[in-house]
């Protein structure tokens, strides 16, 4: 009795089942059978530093930083949006994003509009959907 059958089907289902057998073997231990990019977000700064500014000046008046962002290994394109975590004194502006698939930089405007005097601090949440990507202190 031979394993060839005279048409060869049986040898080339036998070659295609083992192939798909080691491709999901290779899946279980080592997690991906093809090796994937790593997503990174830099910032360009871990903080910004504001100068002092008049209590309830107004906010065309309002002293404005930029933070800058680089993401890298994306396999789709980012759209980012950013909040401040307290939110009180400072404001971030819209997010602004441009490059191309697997790199992006994006800028972030944060406003300094202090309604008190005194020192205080506050943190730039750089989020894509409920993933927080980056923080940036100010």
């Amino acid at each position: 009795m031979s394993n060839v059958n005279d048409d060869g089907l049986t040898l080339g289902f036998r070659y295609v089942s083992m192939s798909l057998a080691r491709f999901f073997a290779a899946l279980l231990l080592l997690g991906t059978a093809i090796p994937g990019h790593a997503q990174t977000v830099s910032p360009a700064s871990t903080s910004l530093t504001f100068t002092a500014a008049q209590v309830g000046i107004a906010p065309g008046s309002a002293e404005s930083l930029t933070a800058t962002f680089n993401l890298t290994g994306f396999s789709s394109l980012v759209t980012p949006t950013a909040a401040m975590h307290y939110g009180l004194s400072y404001k971030a502006g819209a997010v602004s994003c441009t490059g191309s698939l697997g790199s992006q930089t994006c800028s972030v405007p944060v406003s300094f509009q202090p309604t008190y005097p005194g020192g205080r601090r506050d943190a730039l949440l750089l989020t894509n959907g409920t993933t927080r990507l980056a923080t940036v202190l100010v």
